[in-house]
C-alpha cells in the first residue's frame, strides 16, 4: 500500500469509512479514482482484497467504463469527440434481483425474444380489461418509483445513487425495473444529464447545481410494463434551462390533450413541434413514443416531429407512450461509445417528459399521472413559495380584506349583505419601483401633509405651474382609465383591471393615488379589486387617480359588462347626464351648493336618488382638500367658484334608496337596499369665463354604451 498524498486525508476508507491514509498501488498505476481504492490500514485492505481486485481488470463486477451497449467494460475512458462538457464516469456492478420477483424473458440473456417475434410489432393491439388492469398497476408503481427518485435529486448525489433508489423501490413493490438487461442495458433506470437526450447510464458522477437531469423509469409487474419520465432541475438552474424543461412538459400536455379515438398518430408530432419551435427549440427525430403493455416496446410508433409519416389512428383500448425530447439547439443526435447514451450533436441541453396513455371511448387516460404527493416540478416549487402565503392571513396572500385595508382574514366576514354581491379575496400589493415619485402616505398609509394643510379650510387658487402639473396628471389619468375600460368584459376580474391600472400608471412615470391612501390596498377604488370575475349584466365603476410630479388627478366612469338590462343602462346614462349638467353650470361666482340642486333635479326626474355620504372635492398637490361639493339638493356647502380653483364633481346615482352601508373591509360603500348605483367623475379647472374639463374624454377613448349603440 502507498501512503495517501497530501490533501486527500479526508477521503474515507473504502471498507470501514474511517479517514484513509493508504491507497492501493495498482489503482494508482491504473489511475483509478482515489475513493475506490483508499484504506485506513493494511488490515482493511486485506479484508477487502477479494472484492477490490475486481477493479484491476475490466468486468461487469467492478467500477469501469461501459462499452459494447452494456456487455463490455474498460479501465479507461473511451477516446471520443465529445459534443458537450459532460463526460461518462465509471459505472458500478449490476444490482441483484431476488428470485421471488417475476422477470421478463430478457433478464438472463439480454435479448427480448418475445418482443422481437411478436405480431404486436406490426398490429396495434386493443387491450382487454385484464390487460388494462395489469398495465395500470405497473404504471401506478412506476409513478411511486419516479417520485422516490425525484425526491433524491440534489447537488452531490450521483446518478448511481438514483439508480439504487429506483432499483430498491421497484423491488419493494414486487416489480422488476424494465430497463435492467434489456438489450444488455446495465442499470435499472436511464438518467440523462444536460446534453444527454435519452438512455444515459447511471454512474459515479455527482449531480451539480445548474444541471438538468431526466429520470426515465419503467416497471414490469405481473407480466405488464409501465413507462414514464420527467426532467428535474438540480439546485440553481439558469432561465434557459428552466424554460426548456417547462416547454417540454407543455409539449407533452398539449399532445395528451389531443389524444382520443380517430386522431392520427402523425398529428402528435405536429402539435409538439408547433409549440417547441414557437419557443425557439427543436424536436428530436431519432426516438419516438411506442406501444406498451405485455411488451416493453411494440406498435404503434409515435414520432414527435412534424410532417412525419406514421400510419394509423387511435382506437379505444390502445396503450402507448408519448415522450417528446426537446433540444435547445440542433435536433440531431450522436451516440457515445457506451452504445446507449444519446447526446445532442452541438452539446446543448435536452429535456424530456413521458406518460403512458390509454385511449378511452371519449378521450384518453394518463395511466402515469402525477399524484398530490408527487414532488413539485420547478415551476410548481416556485409557485409554492407564493402559495403557502395563502395559509396564513397576511397582505402578501390572497385573503379577505379587513380593518380598512390593514388586515386580512382567511374567511369571508359574517355580515348582513344588502344585495347578491359578495367580496372575494384580494391579492398582495403590487410593487412600486423606487424610481417613481411617491406621496407622503406611501409608507405609513397616513396622508399627514393633507390632514395638516390649510387647504382643508381655504380653497386655493392654483398657479400656472400648479395647473400645468395637475393637467399632466389628468392627461395620464385619462389614458389609464381608457386602458382599464378597454379590458372590461365578462370573465375579467377587477384584480386584473387593477393590474392594468397599476402598470399603465407606472408606465407613465406616475403613482396610483389610491394605493395605501389610508391603507387602501389597491390602485383604484372604492370597491376593492378582487378575484371575482365580472359577469354578463354587471355594471362596474372604475375610479382612477394618478399622482405625477407632486400633483393628483381624479376621474371615473361606469361601464356595462356584456348585455345589461334597460334599467342598468338608464342609471348609467342618467349619472353621466347629471355630471354633464353640473359641469355646464360651473363658472366664476356659482355657489358650490348649486351643483347638488342641478344633479338632484335630473336624477329624481328620472326616478333615481342621489347619494349624500360622499361628495366632490378639491384636488391638486393634495389628493383631497377644500372645497367639498355635495351632489344632493338643499345642501349647506359654503363658498363660490373662482378662477384657478380645481376640484372634482362625481355624482353617485342610485336606482333605489340614497342611503348607504359600508362592508366589513372598511371601504366598500353599498346601497342599503342592494339596488344598483352608477357614478361619473371629472376634474375641473375654473377659468375666467367658465370651466375646463381636465380629464375630458379623447377621440381614442372607448365608447360608452350609448355611443357604442
Amino acid at each position: 500500500m502507498s501512503p495517501e498524498q497530501d490533501g486527500h486525508s479526508a477521503i474515507p476508507c473504502a471498507r470501514c469509512q474511517k479517514p484513509a491514509t493508504l491507497q492501493c498501488p495498482k489503482c494508482l498505476e491504473l489511475k483509478l479514482e482515489r475513493d475506490l481504492a483508499s484504506y485506513c490500514s493494511q488490515e482493511c485492505f486485506k479484508e477487502s482484497w477479494a472484492e477490490h481486485k475486481r477493479l484491476h481488470k475490466p468486468s461487469v463486477d467492478g467500477w469501469h467504463y461501459c462499452t459494447r451497449k452494456g456487455e463490455g467494460r474498460s479501465l479507461n475512458m473511451p477516446d471520443f469527440r465529445w459534443t458537450g462538457a459532460l463526460r461518462p464516469a465509471r459505472i458500478g456492478p449490476p444490482r441483484p434481483i431476488p428470485d421471488s420477483i417475476p422477470k421478463p424473458d430478457y433478464y438472463r440473456g439480454g435479448y427480448p425474444t418475445s418482443e422481437v417475434e411478436s405480431r404486436q410489432q406490426q398490429a396495434v393491439p386493443a387491450r382487454s380489461a385484464n390487460d388494462i388492469a395489469g398495465i395500470r398497476e405497473a404504471c401506478r408503481i412506476g409513478r411511486l418509483v419516479l417520485d422516490a427518485a425525484h425526491a433524491a435529486v440534489r447537488p452531490g448525489v450521483t446518478t448511481d445513487e438514483i439508480d439504487r433508489v429506483v432499483h430498491e423501490t421497484t423491488l419493494a413493490h414486487g416489480g422488476y425495473p424494465s430497463p435492467f438487461n434489456y438489450y444488455h442495458f446495465p442499470k435499472s433506470v436511464c438518467t440523462s444529464i444536460n446534453e444527454v437526450i435519452c438512455h444515459g447510464i447511471p454512474d459515479r458522477r455527482p449531480l451539480e447545481s445548474g444541471d438538468i437531469v431526466n429520470v426515465d423509469v419503467s416497471v414490469y409487474k405481473n407480466g405488464y410494463h409501465g413507462d414514464l419520465n420527467e426532467t428535474f432541475v438540480v439546485g440553481e438552474v439558469d432561465e434557459e434551462g428552466k424554460k426548456l424543461v417547462k416547454v417540454t412538459h407543455e409539449c407533452l400536455q398539449l399532445a395528451i390533450a389531443a389524444c382520443r379515438p380517430g386522431v392520427r398518430y402523425r398529428e402528435i408530432g405536429d402539435i409538439i413541434t408547433k409549440h417547441a419551435t414557437a419557443n425557439g427549440f427543436s424536436v428530436v427525430k431519432t426516438y419516438c413514443g411506442h406501444g406498451i403493455g405485455d411488451l416493453f416496446h411494440c406498435a404503434p410508433n409515435i414520432p414527435h416531429y412534424a410532417h412525419n409519416k406514421a400510419k394509423g389512428v387511435m382506437q379505444p383500448g390502445q396503450t402507448f407512450t408519448i415522450e417528446p425530447m426537446i433540444n435547445v439547439g440542433s435536433h440531431r443526435d450522436k451516440t457515445w461509445p457506451d452504445g446507449w447514451t444519446a447526446v445532442t450533436e452541438d452539446g446543448k441541453r435536452s429535456a424530456q417528459f413521458e406518460h403512458t396513455l390509454l385511449i378511452t371511448r371519449d378521450g384518453c387516460e394518463v395511466l402515469t399521472h402525477r399524484l398530490p404527493t408527487s414532488p413539485p416540478l420547478w415551476w410548481e416549487k416556485e409557485s409554492w413559495v407564493e402559495h403557502k402565503k395563502l395559509h396564513k392571513p397576511s397582505v402578501d396572500g390572497w385573503h379577505y380584506c379587513t380593518q380598512g385595508g390593514k388586515g386580512r382574514s382567511l374567511n369571508m366576514p359574517d355580515y348582513r349583505w344588502t344585495g347578491p354581491l359578495r367580496p372575494a379575496r384580494v391579492g398582495p400589493p403590487r410593487p412600486i419601483p423606487d424610481s417613481i415619485p411617491k406621496p407622503n402616505y406611501y409608507r405609513g398609509g397616513y396622508p399627514t401633509s393633507e390632514i395638516e394643510s390649510r387647504q382643508q379650510r381655504v380653497v386655493p387658487t392654483r398657479s400656472e405651474r400648479d395647473i400645468a402639473g395637475i393637467r399632466e396628471a389628468c392627461r395620464i389619468g385619462r389614458l389609464v382609465l381608457d386602458a382599464a375600460h378597454a379590458a372590461v368584459r365578462p370573465g375579467v376580474t377587477t384584480d386584473e383591471l387593477d393590474r392594468i391600472v397599476h402598470e399603465t400608471t407606472l408606465a407613465h412615470g406616475a403613482y396610483p393615488s389610491p394605493f395605501n391612501y389610508y391603507h387602501f390596498p389597491k390602485s383604484f377604488c372604492h370597491g376593492i379589486p378582487d378575484r371575482r370575475p365580472l359577469e354578463d349584466g354587471d355594471i362596474v365603476n372604475v375610479d382612477v387617480s394618478v399622482y405625477k410630479d407632486g400633483y393628483h388627478s381624479d376621474l371615473n366612469e361606469t361601464f356595462v359588462v356584456g348585455e345589461v338590462d334597460e334599467e342598468g343602462k338608464k342609471v348609467i346614462r342618467v349619472a353621466y347626464e347629471c355630471l354633464q349638467l353640473a359641469i355646464a353650470a360651473c363658472k366664476p361666482g356659482v355657489r358650490y351648493r348649486e351643483i347638488g340642486d342641478i344633479i338632484a333635479k335630473h336624477a329624481t326626474a328620472n326616478g333615481f336618488s342621489v347619494v349624500k355620504s360622499y361628495c366632490g372635492h378639491g384636488t391638486g398637490d393634495l389628493f383631497h382638500c377644500a372645497p367639498d361639493i355635495p351632489h344632493y339638493a338643499h345642501n349647506k356647502a359654503k363658498g363660490v367658484m373662482q378662477p384657478g380653483q380645481t376640484f372634482t364633481i362625481e355624482p353617485m346615482i342610485n336606482v333605489g334608496s340614497h342611503r348607504d352601508k359600508t362592508w366589513p373591509d372598511g371601504w366598500t360603500a353599498v346601497t342599503e337596499d342592494g339596488k344598483r348605483s352608477a357614478q361619473f367623475e371629472h376634474m375641473l379647472l375654473i377659468t375666467r369665463d367658465g370651466c375646463e374639463v381636465l380629464t375630458q374624454r379623447l377621440p381614442t377613448s372607448p365608447p360608452l354604451w350609448w355611443e357604442e349603440e
